[in-house]
């Protein structure tokens, strides 16, 4: 038997949760939606401090 994984992008998904959160038809919904979205964030911050230096602090230069 073979399975065929099908993955929405974060950013479709992105999307489609940020109407739910304004046009859910509850607000239990809407509360879910925004959920899901702060999940996908804290997911994203995990996986930039494991394979990334994003959160280092680094000199920047002056604008001026």
């Amino acid at each position: 038997m073979k399975a065929i994984r099908c993955n929405p992008s974060w950013e479709w998904a992105g999307g489609v949760l940020l109407e739910v959160v304004k046009h859910g038809s509850t607000v239990q919904v809407q509360k879910d939606a925004e959920h899901e979205i702060l999940k996908a964030m804290k997911i994203l911050d995990e996986l930039l401090a494991k394979h990334t230096d994003y959160f280092e602090p680094k000199e920047a230069e002056n604008g001026s």
